[in-house]
């Protein structure tokens, strides 16, 4: 009877201590969303820029809707997208930088093969410290989808942006929904 009480106490810290450690352990990700809509997302995180009638939504995604608009030709693009960090000290580190992609079944085809992103490691404070082109095209599947590994200065709120200025126009569409920053 001892022996049991011992293992059941046992198992009992075990779990205790693994679901603070996985609480630690997540607590410098961050997914900010698009909000669905052109402008800042009501937690101020994401920023659509552009016109808004350049912008349109999609029952799919993240949070059940995505959002698009047309590759460009004009650099740089009126069009785009901006995840931010908070402004935390806590949020200082190096992140997998990943990228949603909602699963757009066969018109994953129609999306862009050059999503530009940068990442501002310093937030709006600082220029780019480093660019990637992501093809959503062929990572279209409802994941997040690392494409890069950086350090961001939560302390200035790091950010990462997106557009494309290809100029697929009429055949490509750039996809925009939550960003993962992922320690």
């Amino acid at each position: 009877m001892v022996a049991f009480r011992y293992v059941l106490f046992a198992a009992v810290a075990l779990v205790f201590v693994t679901l603070l450690a996985a609480k630690d352990a997540e607590a410098h990700n961050w997914y900010p969303d698009d909000g669905c809509g052109p402008g800042p997302s009501s937690d101020g995180y994401f920023w659509a820029a552009g016109p808004a009638s350049g912008w349109g939504t999609v029952g799919n995604g993240w949070n059940g809707c995505s959002m698009w608009t047309l590759t460009q030709q004009t650099s740089p693009a009126t069009q785009y997208a901006e995840w931010y960090l908070p402004i935390s000290s806590s949020y200082n580190h190096t992140y997998n930088l990943q990228a949603y992609v909602p699963n757009m079944g066969v018109t994953c085809a129609w999306l862009t093969q050059s999503g530009h992103y940068h990442r501002y490691a310093n937030g709006t404070s600082g220029g780019i410290n480093s660019h990637y082109f992501f093809n959503q095209s062929a990572n279209c599947g409802g994941y997040c989808y690392t494409f890069a590994q950086g350090a961001l200065n939560g302390s200035n709120g790091g950010k990462v942006d997106v557009w494309d200025w290809t100029g697929d126009g009429s055949t490509r569409y750039l996809m925009v929904d939550v960003f993962c920053f992922r320690e």
